[in-house]
Order: structure tokens, then sequence, then C-alpha cells
């Protein structure tokens, strides 16, 4: 409880918690300089690192991420070294000053830094990726699908990238319905691929339009239960997880009459639908 207050305040930048949960028996110092890199908040940091924390790259990693400059260069000054991590999450986070800075210190991992920055939807920064000699086209157009970039997923195409598979299963997991409209049209045909994913995510107009297109109904159902399971977890009904479980087997045994019941259903409405039939 006490580390929890701990990591708490140094997220929140809160110095009266976190002094209070030290008193109170915390002691995960590198857990709280973690959140402190990453929320910017030197005090926090230079307190964790007086009791003893010392993860200078886990530092360094979330000063990067979160866009904290002095941070990193005190994570660097007390040890960090882990260049490509530190330009990953520049990368990823959009922050080129701390980008062009790992790269002075002897980043190289191009594509890494590439593909997170096609993740985190930062062009100017995949450009300079692509300068420095990145070329991992499909994992930066898979990226980009996944959280929406359009921008970048073009750039991608430009540049080579032709997973169109690939980019199809990702935007359907990531709910991006012009990506993925954008992968069919450039000859994706993974149906089943995107409608096991879409269902996944919990996106269901995409997994309408992968059946649609030619996707099996029954693709997802050797998942169907985990599916179902995910699906009421991601609600926010852990508490009751047991109880879930044993609906969703039920469920299971009554698939064929829903779906004959039912017609072409999607695994989200049998989980809607599993406490009137079960």
């Amino acid at each position: 409880m006490a580390n929890e207050q701990l990591i708490r305040a140094c997220e929140k930048g809160d110095l009266k918690l976190a002094l209070s949960a030290i008193k109170k028996g915390a002691d995960d110092w590198n857990g709280g300089l973690y959140r402190a890199c990453l929320g910017g908040h030197r005090d926090l940091a230079l307190l964790m690192i007086g009791k003893g924390a010392n993860h200078w790259n886990l530092g360094l990693d979330n000063a990067c991420w979160g866009g904290h400059f002095d941070l990193a260069l005190l994570m660097i000054e007390k040890g960090a070294d882990d260049w490509n991590w530190g330009l990953a999450s520049a990368c990823e986070g959009g922050h080129r000053d701390l980008a062009l800075l790992m790269i002075e210190k002897g980043a190289d991992n191009w594509n890494w830094g590439m593909g997170n920055v096609c993740w985190g939807g930062h062009r100017d920064l995949a450009l300079l990726m692509i300068e420095k000699g990145a070329n991992e086209w499909d994992g930066g157009l898979a990226n980009a699908c996944w959280r929406g970039h359009l921008d970048l997923a073009l750039l991608m195409i430009e540049k080579g990238a032709n997973d169109w598979n690939r980019g199809l299963i990702n935007a359907c997991e990531g709910g991006q319905r012009d990506l993925a409209l954008l992968m069919i049209e450039k000859g994706a045909d993974d149906w089943n691929g995107g409608l096991y994913w879409a269902c996944s995510g919990g996106q269901r107009d995409l997994a309408v339009l992968s059946i649609e297109k030619g996707a099996d109904i029954n693709y997802c159902s050797p998942n169907l239960a985990n599916e179902v399971i995910w699906i009421l977890v991601k609600k926010g009904n852990m508490k009751n997880f047991g109880k879930y479980k044993k609906l969703a087997e039920k469920l299971i045994a009554r698939k064929n009459k829903l779906i004959s019941v039912l017609g072409r259903v999607m695994i989200q409405d049998l989980a809607r639908i599993c406490f009137d039939y079960c």
C-alpha cells in the first residue's frame, strides 16, 4: 500500500504525499524514479535517487518519452547509456530535441525509431529516421495503420511498403476504418484475419466489414470463449470474472443454436446477449 502511494505521488509530482508514503514504509525507489521521470518531476526524481534508485536507463527512457530534457540529462549524468531505447521513446513521444540528443550520444537503431514514430504519429521524426537510414517500411505501415496515422501510412507506401494484409489486420484491431479501406484498395484480402483482430479489439464495424468482404463467421469460434471473456473484462467486470467465464462456457454450448437464430451474429453481440440466453 505504501509503495502504491509512492508511485501515485511520483506520477502526480506530489512531494508531500511521497514523503508520507516513505514514512509508511515505501521503498520502491526505482518505480518512483520511473514515474517521476515520465511526469517531469525533478524534485521527486532526486528524492528517489537519494533513497537508492539506480535504474538510469529506465529513467532515461521515460524522460525521453515524456519530453523532459533536464531529466534525460540527469539520467545520463548518473550513468544512463542506452541511446537506442532513448531514441525510440523520444520518437514515440514526438520529442525531436531528445531524439537528436540520443543520436548525438550514439543511437543508431533507425528502424526502431521509425517504428515508434509511426506508432506515435510524428511525420517530421519519421523523415529524420529515413534520412538516417531507416528502411523497414512494412513495420512502419503496420504501426501507422494500428494507430490511425494516414499520412505516415501513405509515406511508408510511397517508400515501398506493400504488406497490405498486415496493415489490414492492424487497422481492424485498432478500429481505423479509413486505413482498413486503404489496405483493401491496395490489395489486402485476409478477411478472416481482419475479422479475428476486429473482434479482439472490440471493433464491431470493422468485423462487419470483414464479413461483408468474405470472412467466415465461424473463423473465431475456436476462441469464442476467450473473446467473450475478453469483451466482458474490457467492460470492467474483473470482479466477477469467474461468473462470466461460466456464462461464456454456457454460451459456447449454445453457439450453433444462437447463430442459427440470429444469423451472422458478431461475437460482440453474443457477449451482449449472454445474460439473456444463459
